[in-house]
This record gives C-alpha cells, sequence and structure tokens, in this order.
C-alpha cells in the first residue's frame, strides 16, 4: 500500500482527517501533505498508524520512506515492504 492509501484507512478508523492528526499527534496541514505524498511521516506517528491499522509498524514507515527517498538505491532498500 502507499502511505496515502494508510492514512485514507486511518482517517476513516478515526472519523475524519482532523481526528486521525491529533492522534497522531501531527497537523492537519502535516496530514494533508501525506496523503498528497508532499512529505513523509516521522517513525513515531507511522508506528501509531500502524497500531491504529493493526499493520506491521515497518509497512508504513517504508511506504513513508517511499514518498521521500531521493535516489533509486534508497527506493529499492523500502520497495519490498
Amino acid at each position: 500500500m502507499e502511505q496515502r492509501e494508510y492514512v485514507k484507512a486511518g482517517a476513516e478508523k478515526k472519523g475524519s482527517l482532523a481526528a486521525l492528526a491529533r492522534h497522531l499527534e501531527q497537523s492537519e496541514g502535516a496530514m494533508r501533505n501525506a496523503r498528497n505524498h508532499t512529505q513523509g511521516l516521522p517513525v513515531y506517528a507511522c508506528v501509531s498508524l500502524a497500531k491504529l491499522l493493526d499493520v506491521t509498524p515497518m509497512e508504513i514507515i517504508a511506504a513513508s520512506e517511499l514518498v521521500t527517498a531521493k535516489t533509486e538505491e534508497r527506493r529499492a532498500l523500502f520497495l519490498p515492504f
């Protein structure tokens, strides 16, 4: 899954993007940026989102890293997750 899909699933589970932002201790703007693949999420927010969605934290961390990866080597490292 891509980061936007995790953010969307989290927002649905919490009831809104604003509620998810509060749950993850992020601003709504940061959550919109994450949903739009403009920026990644901090690791602690990835782990909190993983707990909320009952998925492996590395899946969400990798999805976030793929958004911000600047080289193909970094993308290749996280792509298997």
